[in-house]
Parts: structure tokens; C-alpha cells; sequence
């Protein structure tokens, strides 16, 4: 498969995701252990330029082969990401994503991390440590109904 730059609304989709009253994130970044400023417009940045980054990683920055009207969505992608976000906010009068599940979010956000991970020391970047909040987050949702909350005590 090959690597690709994400829709703006999928980015905004998944940062919406971290502001909802029921998942407001703080994220770290346990490499640098430094905590990731945990606004939507720095998480929108974030994500967007490492989905740009890792493009450029895999396929070189062969801005020749590129449009202008590329170029520009390229250098307008976080501020693109961060308007759609502010899209879901308005239509649910909070920070969440209409009509997507948790299984949803976690699939959206397993997509992203493959076309990000193209840069050199993907582990150590905030956008690593981001997803995997995200990730986190869903999975542990979806599992609220598991018998094993936590600890696993045999009878």
C-alpha cells in the first residue's frame, strides 16, 4: 500500500475525538517525557505535518512533480485539519465526531499512523505518542464491556 496524505476531516475527526468532554486528552511524549501542548489547533499541526513528513520520507521531496494547488494544500494542511474540527464542534455544540463509533475512531487513527510512520525515529516524535493516546483511548472504550478491567486475578 502505498503512503498518502490524509483528508483534512480525517485529522479533524480524530482531534475532535481528544477534546469530547468524555476523552479530554493530555498526551507525553515519553521519549523527550515532555507533555504535548494538548490544544486542538496544536494536535491538528501535529498530525498533519507528520502525515505531510512521512509522504515526503517515503516518496522524496520531489516538490517539481507537485502542483502549485498541491503545494498550497500541503503548506495549508494543519489549518485545513483544524477548520474541519471546529466544523464538528459546531454541529454538535461540543468537541466530538457525528456518526463515528469508537471502532471507527480506532481504525481512522490505525490508518494515519501507517501513513506517518515513514519518518526516521517515528517512536520519538509527539505524533507517535499522539496516535497511540488515540488508539488508546478507542480501544479501551470498546473494551468497557471485558470482564478484566484491569488486573486478571485467577478464581
Amino acid at each position: 500500500m502505498s503512503a498518502f496524505i490524509v483528508n483534512p476531516e480525517h485529522i479533524a475527526a480524530l482531534v475532535a475525538y481528544t477534546q469530547a468532554p468524555t476523552n479530554k486528552m493530555h498526551c507525553y511524549n515519553i521519549h523527550t517525557k515532555q507533555e504535548i501542548n494538548n490544544t486542538a489547533k496544536n494536535f491538528c499541526t501535529v498530525l498533519a505535518q507528520a502525515n505531510v513528513k512521512s509522504v515526503d520520507a517515503k516518496y522524496g521531496d520531489n516538490t517539481a512533480h507537485y502542483s502549485e494547488e498541491f503545494i498550497e494544500h500541503l503548506m495549508l494542511f494543519p489549518n485545513e485539519c483544524f477548520v474541519g474540527m471546529q466544523k464538528f464542534k459546531g454541529m454538535m455544540g461540543f468537541y466530538g465526531c457525528p456518526n463515528l463509533t469508537d471502532a471507527d475512531i480506532f481504525n481512522m487513527t490505525c490508518c494515519l499512523e501507517y501513513q506517518c510512520c515513514e519518518v526516521d525515529n517515528w517512536t520519538h516524535t509527539d505524533a507517535y505518542w499522539l496516535i497511540q493516546a488515540i488508539k488508546n483511548a478507542a480501544a479501551k472504550k470498546m473494551a468497557s464491556g471485558a470482564a478484566v478491567q484491569w488486573e486478571y486475578e485467577a478464581a
